[in-house]
């Protein structure tokens, strides 16, 4: 769950706390949901109107707490400014969301690269999944999970994601 005070642009700098721990990365696609999708949806592609790319930030101290003592986690990831995006791409027609890749550097060192075929759940079955427990509406964002490789920021880190060999979207991550 990311709430809309989770989110902060990936083309700014990334803003985050210092004093809520250490700021874990995970670099994920994400899906733009353009119409109502729920249990009864027969085509869930149709419902995918633009991809991007984000940062799923998480306090791995706070979780691992959490999730010792049996409790949710959104206090590690659903706090504020968790969640940096890069613009959305509409999807075309073309578009084959089941074979895409996307990259994250950190100080000009590759740190992550993921492959859509090498999800576990295409996008249509991730989303499908998620519909038989809540609808989602025009404007939400499904982040589809991370690759290997997840890590913790520093102050003054240099970020970058590119999907594909498509447009390249820089930050710097402050941690105050």
């Amino acid at each position: 769950m990311k709430p809309n005070s989770s989110f902060q642009s990936f083309c700014n700098e990334i803003t985050l706390r210092n004093d809520l721990g250490e700021h874990h990365y995970e670099a994920e696609l994400v899906i733009l949901i353009g119409s109502v999708v729920d249990c009864d949806t027969v085509n869930y592609a149709d419902a995918v109107i633009g991809f991007g790319l984000g940062l799923d930030l998480t306090l791995r101290s706070v979780q691992t707490r959490l999730k010792s003592q049996g409790l949710p986690w959104e206090r590690a990831k659903a706090y504020d400014g968790s969640c940096a995006l890069t613009p959305f791409t509409p999807v075309l027609k073309h578009h084959n969301l089941h074979n895409s890749e996307y990259r994250f550097w950190i100080n000009g060192e590759l740190k992550q690269q993921g492959d859509t075929s090498l999800m576990i759940n295409s996008v249509e079955a991730l989303i499908a999944n998620i519909t038989q427990v809540f609808s989602l509406y025009p404007g939400d964002i499904v982040m589809t999970g991370t690759p290997a490789g997840v890590g913790a920021l520093a102050h003054g880190d240099k970020l970058q994601l590119q999907y594909e060999n498509g447009a390249k979207y820089y930050s710097t991550a402050i941690i105050t």
